[in-house]
């Protein structure tokens, strides 16, 4: 479920693959997107007002046009369930994926690539969201526990390539850190 940024529309999803846009302020129904092959897990509106994403069960994000109901383009997004999907809080141009093939995944909307893969030490990634900055990507595991992306940088591009590295806790280009709950960088539990 998420809201649109106006507060007006909300976007819920479903288990047979569907996605409804409702109106806050009638209770009505707006748009019916049959949208996915498998159970509909995650969407979020774009911070501009004028998409909303859709992630699902059959491994695929969708990204619709709110202005003409209609997909623009589907990700291949993972090689497993898709859990959620976020849009970049201060930038719609790019889209935060996580699934249970243990990633999380920014994807550029302009030329619909992946930009990075940003590696989980549990199993599913349960759920990847970025700061309210955009300035950290923040994964939950399906084991309770989490890891925390961030840049220093000027351009979003350096957690993209970062992410990409094998080793997560290099930080050889001074740009990416590599958090945990402790300044070890080890992975936070419950237990900690």
């Amino acid at each position: 479920m998420s809201i649109h940024p106006d507060g007006s529309l909300v976007c819920v999803g479903d288990m047979s693959g569907n996605a409804r846009i409702w109106d806050l302020r009638s209770g009505l129904a707006l748009s019916a997107f049959e949208a996915h092959a498998g159970a509909v897990t995650g969407c979020d509106f774009a911070c501009d007002g004028f998409a909303v994403a859709t992630a699902s069960a059959d491994h695929s994000v969708k990204l619709w046009d709110l202005r003409s109901r209609k997909t623009t383009y589907t990700l291949p997004a993972h090689n497993s369930v898709v859990s959620d999907v976020r849009f970049h809080p201060t930038d719609a141009s790019f889209v935060l994926t996580s699934g249970y093939d243990g990633t999380a995944a920014v994807w550029s909307r302009s030329d619909r690539e992946r930009v990075a893969v940003l590696k989980s030490t549990a199993g599913k990634v349960m759920r990847a969201e970025w700061s309210p900055d955009g300035a950290k990507v923040a994964l939950a595991g399906w084991d309770c526990t989490w890891k925390v992306y961030e840049y220093d940088g000027d351009d979003l591009g350096d957690i993209m390539n970062a992410g990409n590295s094998d080793n997560d806790d290099d930080d050889a280009d001074g740009d990416v850190k590599d958090e945990g709950a402790v300044s070890n960088n080890r992975v936070a539990t419950m237990e900690d």
